[in-house]
């Protein structure tokens, strides 16, 4: 497996997702928290992040540590995008529908890397 010579974060499917973002906002809305999470915004895009890379790094065990040196740099810049993007919002305590969303959020991102790994 090798990636394709452009980069996610540049292409017109991780605009469409930022876009994406932006018209779903408002799930980011300071609310009142659901019961004790103890868990921010903040924290709980991290992990997602790290989930799936870890799984795209599982599913491609081929890539070559150049290969996973870019992704991790993707996945940061997408992680930078995600915290410009939430302002202020990233620190208040995670709700489950903003769970739910960044859960989404997350897989749908690392859908465009699968979509950009070739076979060799």
């Amino acid at each position: 497996m090798t990636l394709g010579s452009n980069m996610v974060i540049q292409s017109e499917g991780y605009s469409s997702l930022i876009e994406y973002l932006c018209e779903n906002i408002a799930v980011f809305s300071p609310t009142e928290s659901e019961g004790h999470q103890p868990m921010t915004i903040r924290l709980y895009v991290r992990y997602q992040m790290v989930e799936q890379m870890s799984l795209l790094f599982e599913q491609n065990k081929g890539l070559i540590p150049q290969e996973k040196i870019y992704i991790v740099e993707e996945f940061d810049k997408a992680l930078d995008d995600l915290y410009e993007v939430l302002g202020q919002n990233i620190h208040n305590k995670i709700t489950e529908s903003q769970r739910a969303f960044i859960t989404d959020f997350a897989g749908l991102l690392k859908n465009l890397f699968d979509a950009q790994l070739e076979p060799v």
